[in-house]
């Protein structure tokens, strides 16, 4: 008696592919740290505004000048460690994140590339080289410098809290506390707070 090879393997190895594909699927594990992190460059990635004409005392911007200007791409680095510190940075946090940061338990997450992060406004995203950050001309190759603490999010990932530093150079830059809600689906913020300006 023959055996028809095909009448019996042909199944089977359609089969174990499915298998295989239906388990790469169900591995994929929701990081809201690579979804806030792209959302809040897109939100925050903002050119300078040229100086206003010499004489004029109107600093208000134009809307023209501001559709132009928001459709400038920036090179943007995020620091490659993201930090758990924000002991210092808990005072005046509405009471629903307070506790979020209380029941805290991550640790320092490093980043060794950008998978997962993304731009939908087109701004070109970099890691920030810590050695390179060392050196006096370090943001010569960026525009912006994002210094991310680890974002810390309740059960159901409907709110999140975490610190933000936000570089144009060494000696201009500010840093302060985002806390976020879902609203609709979508993030939204509730309450920034600012912590340091340099």
């Amino acid at each position: 008696m023959k055996i028809n090879r095909n009448r019996i393997f042909g199944p089977l190895i359609l089969t174990s592919l499915l298998f295989i594909s239906g388990c790469k699927q169900t591995a994929t594990i929701h990081d809201p740290d690579k979804e806030l992190i792209s959302w809040i460059v897109d939100d925050i990635a903002f050119p300078l505004p040229p100086p206003p004409p010499i004489g004029s005392k109107d600093t208000i911007i134009p809307d023209k000048l501001v559709d132009s200007l928001s459709r400038i791409k920036l090179k943007v680095a995020i620091y490659p460690v993201m930090d758990t510190a924000m002991d210092d940075l808990k005072t005046g946090l509405p009471e629903e994140y307070d506790q979020i940061l209380q029941q805290d338990t991550l640790k320092t997450k490093y980043f060794h590339d950008l998978k997962g992060i993304s731009s939908k406004k087109g701004h070109s995203l970099m890691l920030g080289d810590t050695v390179k950050l060392r050196k006096p001309m370090a943001y010569d190759d960026f525009d912006l410098l994002f210094y991310f603490s680890r974002i810390r999010c309740n059960v159901d990932y409907s709110k999140a809290v975490f610190s933000l530093g936000v570089s144009r150079g060494r000696l201009w830059g500010y840093g302060s506390i985002y806390c976020l809600k879902k609203d609709k689906g979508l993030w939204a913020y509730d309450t920034i707070i600012p912590t340091t300006i340099w």
